[in-house]
């Protein structure tokens, strides 16, 4: 599957999913963006492995730092934790 990954294919990516015996019966196989988000954060991974193998300070910052798209996504799953302590506390 780590290969899968790094070449960014999808379809060899589903041929190891199904061939993985040590795999939870119940799990079902990642979809085309669920995969693509794995790929993201591989490669972030990778970006950040290499700038600590290399003491890259400069690149270790640049790995780490979210896109605009994740950063959204922070700020959406921040309001919806909100919302939901918001929800609990009138409930109280």
């Amino acid at each position: 599957m780590q290969a899968a990954l790094k070449a960014n294919d999808y379809n060899a990516f589903v041929t190891a999913w199904n061939a993985y015996e040590k795999k939870n019966p119940n799990a079902t196989v990642p979809t085309q963006e669920q995969f693509n988000e794995m790929v993201t954060r591989y490669k972030k991974h990778e970006a950040v492995m290499a700038a600590i193998e290399s003491n890259d300070y400069e690149a270790y910052v640049e790995a780490v730092k979210p896109t605009r798209e994740e950063f959204a996504k922070i700020v959406e799953k921040h309001a919806e934790m909100k919302a939901k302590q918001a929800s609990s506390k009138d409930a109280q």
